[in-house]
């Protein structure tokens, strides 16, 4: 994996003002490279690779799992979230109650 540093934070898919596309159910997960390094972010490192989770993130984020997972035609970063109550029919977004 060549991604040595990035940034997790949990975004509101339901808002109009929100540049990232997602689902229906109103979160979703977003990776990407960390340009700056908040320090009220959370660090976890693992396998040589840093992951900051945005701290307005990380209550959403207790107890996640992340696993990066590669297929022959794609490769994603996964989570086992055990918070979720509900996640859309295409995986794109979830839902915590």
């Amino acid at each position: 994996m060549n991604v040595n540093i990035a940034l997790l934070t949990v975004t509101d898919t339901r808002t109009f003002d929100n540049d990232k596309s997602g689902g229906c159910a109103g979160m979703s997960y977003v990776m990407e490279y960390a340009k700056e390094v908040n320090p009220n972010d959370e660090l976890i490192e693992d396998k040589g690779v840093k992951v900051f989770v945005d701290s307005a993130a990380v209550m959403y984020l207790l107890g996640t799992e992340m696993d990066y997972k590669t297929e022959e035609l794609s490769s994603t970063f996964v989570f086992n979230n055990p918070n979720e109550t509900e996640r859309c029919g295409c995986g794109e977004s979830f839902k915590i109650e």
